[in-house]
């Protein structure tokens, strides 16, 4: 899996919405989380987030999402 996220960070090294997903407390990245258009539904949009799974149930994405959809 990890070999898996740092492809897909790779991949979009200059990408707007792609963010590399950094556990702060030492600085490790740990996924990628991007936001993109949703082409299921017009004007809607996407976040999309892979996480490696020693980071699953950390709340590394939800919080972060949460708190920028309530500003």
């Amino acid at each position: 899996m990890e070999e898996r996220v740092a492809a897909r960070q790779a991949a979009y090294p200059a990408t707007a919405g792609a963010w590399t997903a950094v556990r702060t407390a030492d600085d490790q990245p740990v996924g990628l989380v991007t936001i993109g258009p949703d082409h299921r539904y017009e004007g809607a949009a996407e976040i999309s987030y892979q996480l490696l799974a020693s980071a699953w149930g950390k709340g590394l994405v939800n919080r972060p999402v949460l708190h920028r959809m309530s500003a």
